[in-house]
């Protein structure tokens, strides 16, 4: 159980909007509610839950840790936390989730579900932020998608975040990002399951789903007759992964938890490079293909302005770029199999990114801005 704690109105705004994302994995802790002081507030909250959300500053939470340890469990070198408790704060500003207790306790995992959900930006011990634009940054270092697909099979009985759960520890075991999976696949009916389009909200990414006829024509490393006799193909996880990437790669083959599969492929590199131009006028005059392409898009990479102008239209997990020369960035990028949109204030013309059999090259250009009979801008 999560639990969700909110020492003033604020917090309690924000608590309120997680549980009714949680409603079954969540309980909240309102100051206003019991009366308590928010120093036993919070000792009772680390009590009770495993993982808790402070919604509240980071100073504020770590001084009532100081000042008032919880007894009965042993503590941690966290301010006080217990061990194995994974706590995670959000600024009254929503503008990051900050893990407090780190990798080892799933605070880390918990900070970036709660700013997918939030749109915040989360925050890891001793680590930069993830997400946020950086100016200069290295095309090098910058996160970039691998065009990876997580297969997944499941159980009508699997619990909301479960699916979420395994496909973040196959990850991060394989040495993956979370932001590298472009798209997940799966048994059709599966797609509609809680716990499939739960994670497919927090990754920011479609779902495919390939008929039991589909799939059994697919070779697999790990074929089950159990799984057969339960719905007609021998593999649901690793074959729905390769389904989805003809040609490509089993990169991680089946792993599993209580009641969930997953397995992890790589597609055949090609990458698509989209220049979009958000034109010069307010949203609602963006272009709908502008709007279609933005959501496919695994990096963004554009101008400070122009990302921001663009923040709204862009899927929960795509990564941000800006740097000294965007093109340049952006071609990259794309060479090397992402996704990319390169976003450009006004129609977009003016970019002419080099033809590849790398990728896929787009052009949305924006509308152009209007002029009167005399060349002046109206």
């Amino acid at each position: 159980m999560i639990g969700l704690l909110a020492l003033d109105t604020a917090g309690c705004l924000l608590a309120g909007e997680l549980h009714a994302l949680w409603p079954d994995h969540s309980t909240v802790f309102r100051a206003e509610d019991g009366g308590e002081s928010p120093g036993a507030l919070l000792e009772r909250a680390l009590g009770d839950c495993r993982q808790l959300v402070c919604c509240a500053p980071v100073a504020s939470i770590v001084r009532l840790l100081l000042r008032h340890p919880p007894a009965g469990r042993a503590l941690s070198g966290e301010a006080g936390v217990p061990d194995g408790t994974g706590v995670v704060c959000v600024d009254p500003e929503r503008r990051f989730a900050v893990s407090l207790t780190g990798h080892g306790t799933g605070a880390d995992e918990l900070a970036e579900e709660v700013s997918t959900l939030l749109d915040t930006c989360p925050v890891r011990p001793g680590g930069p932020v993830v997400g946020a634009p950086v100016a200069g940054t290295p095309v090098a270092d910058a996160p970039v998608a691998d065009a990876l697909v997580a297969g997944v099979g499941l159980r009508e009985a699997t619990a909301l975040p479960e699916v979420a759960q395994l496909i973040r520890r196959t990850l991060r075991e394989a040495g993956l990002a979370d932001g590298s999976v472009a798209r997940l696949a799966t048994l059709t009916g599966k797609g509609d399951h809680p716990a499939v389009r739960h994670a497919a909200a927090l990754l920011g990414v479609p779902v495919d789903e390939h008929t039991a006829e589909d799939l059994s024509a697919v070779t697999v490393p790990n074929p089950s007759t159990a799984v057969g006799a339960a719905v007609g193909t021998l593999s649901v996880a690793e074959a729905a992964a390769l389904a989805s990437t003809p040609g490509g790669e089993l990169l991680v083959p089946k792993q599993k938890s209580a009641t969930v599969t997953v397995a992890v492929a790589r597609a055949a590199a090609s990458g698509r490079l989209t220049v979009v131009g958000l034109g010069p006028g307010p949203r609602d005059l963006v272009v709908p293909r502008a709007d279609a392409e933005l959501r496919r898009a695994s990096v963004a990479v554009g101008t400070p302005d122009a990302l921001a102008a663009a923040a709204g239209l862009l899927p929960p997990g795509a990564r941000r770029l800006t740097a000294p020369d965007c093109l340049r960035a952006a071609v990259e990028l794309a060479s090397r199999g992402a996704a990319v949109a390169l976003i450009v204030l006004g129609d977009g013309r003016a970019y002419a990114p080099p033809a590849s059999d790398r990728y896929a090259l787009v052009r949305v250009p924006g509308l152009p801005l209007l002029a009167d009979v005399d060349g002046d801008p109206s």
